[in-house]
């Protein structure tokens, strides 16, 4: 014959149910994986521009490349505080550029940051007017979705999306 815990103990279930319900209570009171972020590459001058369309220069070597299709931080004081985890784009059913982009908060302290868009043809004009700013809140250590569409439909072949202080 065997028996269960609940034989041998009448209470021993209901105290195994406290104790359960407690842990579980416990672990959602956990805190959440701290960001960490590792801005050395930037510091040391190690920052690898990515491969692929870029705005330059008619003069050589007057102005660095401004990477297409990626994230721009306009404002320098944010270049130690905000990184760029992704950058997504792809089209929708009406031939719309989809652009997403994840920004996270290397700091101890929330940040407020704007971005917008700017989609260019493949000459690489504007084909439409950038977008409004966006305001985005960035809480402590933690990561902001940002996503824009354009409205040029196939005319967009490409994209930059800036990010600076907020006001």
């Amino acid at each position: 014959m065997t028996s269960s815990i609940a034989d041998r103990r009448p209470g021993a279930l209901a105290a195994l149910a406290v104790l359960a319900g407690g842990v579980a209570a416990l672990s959602a009171c956990a805190p959440a994986p701290r960001v960490q972020c590792d801005i050395t590459p930037l510091v040391m001058g190690e920052e690898v521009l990515p491969e692929g369309p870029a705005l330059v220069a008619p003069t050589p070597g007057t102005l660095r490349p401004v990477p297409l299709n990626t994230v721009s931080i306009l404002d320098s004081g944010l270049r130690n505080r905000v990184l760029v985890q992704s950058v997504t784009a792809g089209r929708n059913a009406t031939g719309n550029v989809e652009v997403g982009a994840r920004l996270v908060n290397c700091t101890d302290s929330p940040m407020p940051v704007q971005g917008r868009t700017q989609f260019l043809d493949e000459a690489q004009r504007p084909s439409e007017p950038p977008s409004a700013w966006q305001r985005l809140h960035l809480p402590p250590r933690s990561f902001v979705s940002y996503g824009e569409v354009s409205v040029a439909g196939p005319r967009a072949a490409s994209f930059l999306v800036e990010v600076r202080r907020a006001d």
